[in-house]
């Protein structure tokens, strides 16, 4: 669907034409209803992979717009390619106060922290990094716009058409101040919701087994000079 057919669609459910009701209000409850979708759950569409990287002498990277939440990083340089290892932010501040004072390098550890991320060692060149993360559902705002997420645009419609319409009509009959009729709305979403998680397909192959932190990694060159490498790779 067309945010045309969905503001269409939301407005009939409302019984409110035009004139009682803009559609730059109801846009901004059907953006709120893309928002509580992903909120409630990651569907396989909004696992992403971008591509970034990183600059010389810069530590300070900021993560992809929109993000949800970060699989991992990996860096790529031909045989010195690496999956970076998180380190959190009270041991690294505690072992690493002054990131400054180790000479760069090719980051081996990185710290996520609020809306960005430190590397470590900082980089001394440009190097490519391979983001594996999921991204929120790409706001709406054209009359021609279909619900889409990330760069390369993955369709989301099957997801979301319909719950998008569900819950921007509870928000909007909330907003109305129609708290019986909100009601049963979001009782309709809830339903239409625990269907699309049936739908949500799964392709996990891997046994999780529990570690404790450990941030030694092999190291191609000086690790000696890496506070975070505890011995000889």
């Amino acid at each position: 669907m067309t945010l045309e057919e969905i503001q269409s669609e939301v407005r009939a459910n409302l019984r409110r034409s035009t004139t009682a009701l803009s559609d730059a209000r109801l846009l901004v409850w059907i953006n709120w209803a893309l928002d509580i979708i992903a909120d409630l759950h990651t569907f396989e569409e909004m696992k992403q992979k971008v591509t970034d990287s990183t600059t010389d002498t810069v530590e300070n990277k900021s993560f992809p717009t929109s993000m949800k939440d970060l699989i991992s990083i990996k860096l790529i340089s031909n045989s010195n390619s690496r999956k970076l290892i998180y380190v959190p932010e009270r041991l690294f501040d505690k072992v690493i106060p002054n990131p400054d004072s180790v000479s760069t390098d090719i980051p081996t550890h990185y710290v996520d922290y609020g809306p960005s991320y430190d590397l470590f060692p900082i980089p001394n060149d440009t190097y490519v990094l391979k983001i594996r993360c999921s991204i929120y559902p790409t706001h709406l705002a054209s009359a021609s716009d279909t619900i889409v997420i990330g760069d390369d645009e993955t369709p989301f419609s099957r997801i979301a058409d319909k719950l998008v319409c569900y819950a921007a009509t509870a928000e909007g009959l909330s907003s109305l101040r129609e708290s019986k009729e909100s009601t049963i709305w979001w009782g309709k979403f809830t339903g239409a919701f625990k269907v699309a998680l049936k739908t949500d397909h799964s392709a996990v192959d891997w046994t999780p087994i529990a570690r404790p932190y450990n941030a030694r990694t092999t190291v191609v060159g000086d690790y000696w000079l890496n506070p975070l490498i505890k011995s000889s790779p």
